[in-house]
């Protein structure tokens, strides 16, 4: 063989080893590789699955949140209702009020008059009492003087008479 032809097969051996030792080391490298994706793969799934639960749990929470608002939004629908009525209750209440200062104010007025008027009438029937008691004992008197006249004249007939009959 010719020297030629012996570098050439020891280059072919080198070559060879070193191709496969390229190749022991892409093999490795790629079947770590390939572990490392399916590691990936498999954590990515399993990213998946914990987002579509949490994703889950978003909707639930929003759907409560979503009732929750719409409840108050009708308790407070509810209290407007109440406090409307309320305030026209309280309007109603504060014209009764009203209405029931001047019913008051003109039953003082009234009070007034009729405590003038008792008054006055006090005052009246005093001075009537006054009238009637100096009225009686002029009665009296003038009774008095009735009968006296009365048995005057009585007496004046019956002289009359005894001095016709004379």
């Amino acid at each position: 063989m010719s020297p030629l032809t012996k570098v050439l097969v020891v280059l072919v051996t080198v070559l060879s080893i070193l191709e496969l030792g390229l190749f022991v080391a892409y093999s490795s490298k790629h079947t770590r590789l390939n572990e490392q994706v399916s590691t990936l793969n498999s954590q990515l799934t399993a990213a998946q699955v914990l987002n579509r639960g949490h994703q889950a749990e978003i909707n639930a929470a929003q759907a409560r949140q979503t009732e929750t608002v719409s409840g108050l939004n009708a308790k407070i629908s509810d209290l407007t209702k109440s406090l409307i009525l309320a305030q026209t209750a309280q309007r109603g209440a504060e014209d009764a009020v009203q209405a029931e200062k001047v019913r008051n104010d003109k039953t003082e007025q009234a009070i007034a008059r009729l405590t003038a008027s008792a008054q006055q009438d006090a005052v009246l029937r005093g001075a009537l009492i006054g009238e009637l008691a100096t009225a009686r004992s002029e009665v009296v008197d003038l009774r008095t003087k009735g009968v006296e006249l009365l048995e005057a004249n009585n007496e004046l007939t019956s002289s009359l008479n005894r001095a016709f009959s004379q």
